[in-house]
């Protein structure tokens, strides 16, 4: 199965957009997917320009997000001048608008640009959490690494996304596991082949040889692919349209005059404009083979599946 979407031109002038900013929320675990968590906040539309330039990758380096409003009034830029605001950006187009970015500002400048007032406002996904958590524990011989990094994500205090583990592989003698969880993860992740990454405030795992379970999406000049995909040592390049589902791990299938074939994304920068020309996104990926599209955890692939026109 794979996702295909409408016409670029439309896309080109049916954008929508909202970004909502509120105090910081309450508890250990907020579930900031949960629209109720802003209520506290404000939510900006086509009232104001937005500008926005988010880093997204498949590792486990927290992604990153600079967001500028314009012209904010006073009482506005006063309520949330202080890091560890809660920040959601949606983004997309009419009839297909979902989360591009959510997470706790870490800094918030303001600036004179002309005429103009400019809030940067700069944050992470699950980047506190990252930072400040810890944990330690001892494990027997026999205990399954599966059951130890669901300890992990647990301690982690972030919400459940996508994780796709086997549930295989054990500890051959006790051992006792102490330190940041991040070093933890990585540690246990990197042993089982497998990568870990914080997704708009959702932990996803997913093995190294397989996409992360979702249907590939389908990219050609007619369905959002901007200009020619380019080779590079460790896979390809190539700028889209905007689509909020384009996110590390998921497979895209690549239709053009050069390079056909399906891709597992690794990186992603989306950048944007709501009242200019730019609303893209930058993607690099590495080519899988088709079979192993949407065949969920431990599911190898081979030979990449690249075509060079």
């Amino acid at each position: 199965m794979r996702i295909q979407v409408s016409s670029s031109a439309q896309f080109l002038f049916d954008r929508a957009w909202a970004i909502t900013i509120s105090p910081p929320a309450q508890g250990d675990k907020p579930d900031m997917s949960n629209p109720q968590v802003f209520n506290e906040g404000q939510q900006y539309t086509n009232s104001l320009r937005v500008t926005f330039d988010i880093e997204k990758t498949s590792d486990s380096t927290p992604n990153k997000a600079k967001i500028d409003v314009y012209n904010l009034n006073t009482q506005s830029r006063i309520k949330y001048k202080d890091k560890g605001q809660l920040i959601k950006l949606v983004a997309g187009y009419k009839g297909l608008t979902e989360i591009l970015f959510l997470g706790i500002t870490a800094r918030t400048l303001t600036r004179r640009e002309g005429a103009d007032i400019v809030t940067s406002f700069e944050a992470g996904d699950g980047e506190q959490n990252i930072a400040n958590y810890y944990f330690q524990k001892s494990y027997e011989a026999g205990t399954k690494y599966t059951a130890i990094i669901n300890d992990l994500v647990t301690a982690l205090k972030i919400e459940k996304g996508n994780i796709s583990l086997l549930d295989d592989k054990v500890l051959q003698k006790g051992l006792p596991f102490s330190g940041s969880i991040k070093s933890l993860l990585d540690l246990l992740t990197n042993n089982l082949e497998y990568t870990w990454s914080i997704q708009n405030n959702h932990i996803q795992i997913n093995s190294l040889k397989a996409t992360n379970g979702e249907p590939s999406i389908f990219l050609s000049s007619e369905t959002g692919l901007i200009g020619e995909p380019s080779l590079k040592e460790s896979g390809v390049i190539f700028e889209a349209l905007l689509n909020p589902r384009l996110i590390p791990e998921c497979a895209v299938e690549l239709k053009s005059n050069t390079i056909n074939g399906y891709f597992k994304l690794k990186n992603v920068k989306y950048k944007g404009d709501t009242h200019g020309n730019e609303w893209k996104a930058v993607c690099e990926g590495v080519a899988v083979e088709a079979g192993q599209i949407n065949q969920g955890a431990g599911q190898a692939y081979t030979q990449p599946g690249i075509g060079i026109v």
